[in-house]
């Protein structure tokens, strides 16, 4: 009876509070036993590690660029993970830090390539770039 009472005085206090006040924290302290609020941080770290294997497997195809990729993962996470003592979000901050670093390559990989077959054009007509007309 007297866990009965204390969730309709957790109720009560809610329904005075207005929605703003209202800490998601508590909210979710609730719904996740002290049992399972472990499993799901272990989830959660292993869910992002996961994530980061299956864009290294997606992004390089060669053994080297893997062992770069593996290593660069451990360095940041192990530096983030002093920094601010959470592996869920040492682990989140590596992996936007890596996606964003793979996205940034692949962008610069694109435009050097058409900066340089618009080099290679002009090498090979220079009439196309010359002020002058061609000649009919």
């Amino acid at each position: 009876m007297l866990q009965h009472n204390y969730a309709l005085q957790d109720v009560a206090r809610l329904m005075t509070q207005s929605p703003m006040s209202i800490n998601f924290r508590d909210v979710v302290r609730r719904w996740i036993s002290d049992d399972n609020r472990r499993l799901v941080a272990i989830a959660a770290v292993t869910a992002l590690h996961l994530s980061a294997a299956v864009i290294l497997l997606a992004t390089e195809v060669r053994w080297l660029p893997w062992i770069v990729f593996l290593l660069s993962w451990m360095f940041w996470n192990c530096i983030w993970l002093m920094l601010l003592c959470r592996p869920a979000v040492s682990s989140a901050v590596t992996l936007s830090f890596l996606i964003v670093l793979i996205l940034l390559s692949r962008f610069k990989h694109e435009i050097l390539l058409m900066t340089v077959k618009f080099l290679f054009l002009m090498q090979v007509f220079p009439g196309l770039v010359s002020l002058r007309p061609l000649p009919a």
